[in-house]
């Protein structure tokens, strides 16, 4: 009986060291998981302007500024009527499109400019 209980005590103590020894492989293994990169993305922002003219006090502006300047940029457009640049480019562009209006754009050294209509 004692002998039993010897083979069984070994069989358990043999167990639990290969148990243990098994765990600390995976433990090994866990310290230095996979690194995974989570991508956000924000969604587009409405930007409201805040400016005290109108389009068409804004049409005056560009016109007045062409009577002394030769052309004018969508960026000192913006810089004048304090628009955004991408709204400013898209007045501008709005402006060169209509048929009333005494504004044209141009291409002058790779760059869109807007002149007075001929």
């Amino acid at each position: 009986m004692t002998t039993n209980l010897l083979k069984f005590a070994a069989l358990i103590a043999v167990l639990i060291l290969t148990c243990e020894t098994s765990g600390a492989q995976r433990l090994h293994h866990a310290k230095h998981p996979h690194k995974t990169v989570a991508v956000v993305s924000r969604p587009p922002q409405i930007i409201k302007v805040h400016t005290p003219a109108n389009p068409t006090d804004r049409l005056f502006m560009a016109m007045a500024y062409l009577d002394k300047h030769k052309y004018l940029t969508a960026r000192r457009y913006a810089k004048m009527t304090k628009l955004s640049a991408q709204a400013a480019r898209a007045e501008l562009n709005s402006f060169a499109r209509s048929n009333g209006n005494p504004i044209c754009s141009i291409v002058r050294r790779n760059k869109k400019v807007y002149t007075k209509a001929a």
